[in-house]
């Protein structure tokens, strides 16, 4: 009688640590993510879930580097492309992207004008290297440029 007692005695702890769990939290989760993401749209989320959760350490990995979230352990991955996730992650979309060209009107004083996508490639530009040679991004998609007068062109 005393043997099942001590069963049951722990099948109790072992009761109260889940439901300990599920209420609170706690353990480590390990996220990759690409740079710029990271640090402009998903550090406030990290800093809310961090003060809502506060027993979950965050591992958070920042890079445009393409690696195996499996392979490389990753408990969570976040990606911004344009194309479908691979089939063997489960995914949902989280939000829009929209790209900018920007460019100091000091700048456009001394260079030539930016009417076409095309013309970028005469100037000295920023390109944030997570979309080059990549099949979507900013290069791919329909821009809308503003000339010098106002005049709003769609080009692919």
């Amino acid at each position: 009688m005393q043997r099942a007692r001590e069963i049951l005695e722990k099948l109790d702890d072992a009761d109260n640590f889940v439901q300990d769990l599920q209420q609170k939290p706690r353990g480590k989760l390990k996220i990759n993510a690409p740079m710029a993401l990271g640090i402009t749209d998903l550090s406030t989320l990290f800093a809310d879930f961090m003060q809502a959760y506060p027993n979950i350490e965050l591992d958070i990995h920042l890079g445009d580097e393409s690696v195996d979230l499996v392979e490389q352990g990753f408990d969570l991955g976040f990606r911004a492309s344009s194309r479908p996730i691979d089939s063997n992650y489960v995914g949902r979309p989280l939000t829009r992207f929209t790209y900018r060209v920007c460019v100091g009107a000091e700048y456009l004083n001394d260079h030539p004008a930016i009417n076409l996508p095309r013309d970028l490639k005469e100037h000295n530009c920023f390109v944030y290297s997570y979309f080059q040679g990549k099949t979507f991004g900013p290069s791919k998609m329909v821009w809308p440029l503003k000339g010098h007068y106002g005049l709003t062109i769609r080009c692919l």
